[in-house]
């Protein structure tokens, strides 16, 4: 009878530990908890050390996931987007997982997130450097270094543009105030104009260009 009892024991402390939900937050440490209640915008739920204590209350957009006691996991977060953000800003938007198994890149419009984060050109290399597929790597590293071409272009024409526009004039003025002539000063001008709103279309160009390959980037970081 004592060891049926203490085999009775053990079992209702299998089960009891095998009852316990789990909360992942986005900025805390994992909760054991007991979900009491799955809401539009937030979540109901016990303290697994207290589960006759205080009813506790989360808002969805603080949770990643919720796995509970018989495995099944729903992601909260990518389905508390889903509801709150109007339909145009989930232009390009695709399942959460990409087929290497890390979370997508979310895109709206020409901006990037990915895991509730903003996501610039830094941030953008780290994530192609932790892609586990050496042939996808090289790909979207390629593309990386199209983009940062772009960058290049699109800083050296915008200070060329700027530069020549304030200095061609200023040349042009100091020669007409030297030989007493105002035509050095409408060339200096007229050829300042030429290159400033030139320098700043071409600048315009590649910025467009360089916007337009990150998001590119982004999708085949996503397919």
């Amino acid at each position: 009878m004592k060891s049926i009892s203490i085999l009775l024991y053990l079992l209702g402390i299998a089960t009891f530990a095998y009852s316990q939900d789990t909360i992942q937050f986005i900025s805390k440490a994992p909760q054991s908890v007991k979900v009491a209640e799955v809401g539009i915008d937030e979540i109901k739920y016990h303290r697994f050390d207290n589960l006759d204590g205080p009813l506790y209350v989360a808002s969805k957009n603080e949770i990643r996931y919720i796995k509970y006691s018989n495995g099944l996991v729903d992601s909260i977060t990518v389905a508390s987007k889903l509801k709150t953000e109007a339909p145009e800003t989930l232009t390009g938007y695709s399942a959460p997982i990409s087929a290497y198994g890390s979370e997508k890149i979310l895109i709206s419009g020409s901006r990037l997130s990915h895991n509730g984060k903003a996501v610039g050109e830094a941030r953008l290399f780290r994530l192609i450097s932790n892609v586990p597929i050496p042939e996808k790597k090289a790909e979207l590293y390629k593309e990386y270094l199209v983009m940062k071409s772009y960058k290049k272009r699109q800083y050296l024409f915008g200070f060329v543009g700027l530069g020549a526009g304030l200095a061609l004039p200023y040349i042009g003025l100091m020669s007409s105030i030297v030989f007493d002539d105002g035509v050095p000063f409408a060339i200096g001008f007229a050829a300042g104009a030429t290159f400033g709103i030139t320098g700043a279309v071409l600048s315009g160009i590649n910025k467009h260009k360089r916007t337009k390959k990150r998001v590119d980037i982004a999708n085949l970081y996503n397919n």
